[in-house]
């Protein structure tokens, strides 16, 4: 995903996680980078139960110029 703001600016996104296998399994979202301060992971870990989906809230936000990149693992 590629985001263009200015300072300040603060964006909320989601990731859609779906799940298609025939058990349950609990999800733990986890960020590395260079914007690992500037990203808040809402829905930070939860469980999927057989064929559930579910929106992974977090939000970024622009503190200082450049470029940056960031990693959210699930």
């Amino acid at each position: 995903m590629i985001l263009r703001g200015d300072i300040g600016d603060s964006f909320e996104k989601y990731i859609l996680v779906k799940y298609i296998n025939d058990v349950s399994v609990d999800i733990e979202l986890i960020v590395s980078g260079d914007l690992a301060g500037n990203i808040d992971i809402i829905d930070s870990s939860f469980t999927l139960l057989p064929g559930e989906e579910k929106k992974a809230y977090f939000s970024v936000e622009a503190k200082e110029e450049g470029r940056k990149e960031g990693k959210i693992d699930v």
